[in-house]
């Protein structure tokens, strides 16, 4: 079993994630925005810094759904990515 390396601030970010125009995806702005909540939580709590976003709050947040034939991101990819952001912050006690 290969364990995920611990994910790092500056890995919080949709520059790997595709954008489709047909299928499951989220609003890029939308995204994008709360990324940069996630961002900010993740670094503050490595700071030693209370954060209000909790694990919790990740798990249960959803998105814009993109609208007709505009690009979004991959619903898929950006779960995996928030998968890891609440490993992350459960790992530093939020």
């Amino acid at each position: 079993m290969t364990s995920t390396p611990q994910l790092r601030v500056e890995d919080v970010t949709a520059e790997g994630i595709r954008l489709r125009r047909i299928g499951t995806r989220f609003d890029v702005a939308d995204v994008d925005r709360f990324l940069g909540e996630c961002r900010a939580a993740l670094k503050g709590r490595e700071a030693g810094r209370p954060s209000t976003l909790r694990g919790d709050d990740v798990v249960v947040r959803q998105f814009e759904v993109a609208t007709m034939f505009a690009p979004g991101y991959d619903a898929d990819a950006v779960d995996d990515l928030l998968d890891r952001v609440v490993i992350r912050l459960r790992e530093l006690g939020a």
